[in-house]
């Protein structure tokens, strides 16, 4: 594991005690540095992606999410201190599987870290590279390099995504995005296969 980030989470623990006394909060790590806690490389990512959940019990989620961007969030005093930030992902930006998987990190006093398994973070990174114009190319890579070095294995992540698709067709981006991620499937199986998706575009979508 990547350890380089536990400073920060150790006193993002120490300040959340300092301001709200005794609470307890779930920090869910997704995107690359979920990847980088599972085994891949730092690539000098700065933000730690975190889901934005209902975070506690007795503090407002607002003040307490306000407190993290202004303490931790971009250009916070934290970011400047640890060369990282945290920021924090409204849960339904994010293209996360059916029944996300997490792993713990780190247990603290106030907060429990946990990491997206590398297997959810890849399906998710598969829709979001095709999401916007033009494909992103980091997501793309890191699927590919999850592959290369064995974090998931490949047939694995086309069952993990057939249990997806169905669950992202109401989507607003998903006439666009999905046929994309079937063509990308197909040229993933040319190097890491055999191993085919079973799901089909239904009829609304192709004819879309």
């Amino acid at each position: 594991m990547n350890n380089h980030y536990i400073p920060l989470f150790e006193e993002l623990d120490r300040a959340l005690g300092s301001r709200f006394g005794s609470i307890k909060i779930e920090l869910q790590v997704i995107g690359y540095v979920a990847l980088e806690l599972a085994g891949l490389p730092d690539r000098g990512t700065k933000d730690i992606d975190a889901l934005e959940t209902s975070l506690t019990i007795g503090v407002p989620n607002e003040e307490l999410l306000k407190y993290l961007k202004t303490e931790f969030g971009r250009r916070s005093p934290a970011a400047r201190k640890h060369g990282t930030y945290l920021d924090i992902v409204q849960k339904g930006i994010v293209w996360l599987p059916l029944a996300p998987k997490f792993r713990s990190v780190i247990k603290l006093k106030n907060i429990d870290v946990s990491r997206l398994v590398p297997l959810d973070v890849c399906v998710s990174k598969i829709f979001s590279n095709f999401q916007k114009k033009g494909e992103r190319g980091s997501d793309r890579d890191d699927i590919i390099n999850s592959l290369r070095r064995n974090i998931i294995a490949f047939a694995e992540f086309v069952q993990r995504l057939d249990e997806a698709l169905p669950h992202q067709e109401g989507r607003a981006e998903a006439p666009d995005v999905f046929p994309k991620v079937l063509t990308f499937v197909d040229e993933l199986s040319q190097t890491f296969g055999p191993a085919l998706l079973k799901y089909k575009l239904p009829n609304w979508m192709e004819n879309m």
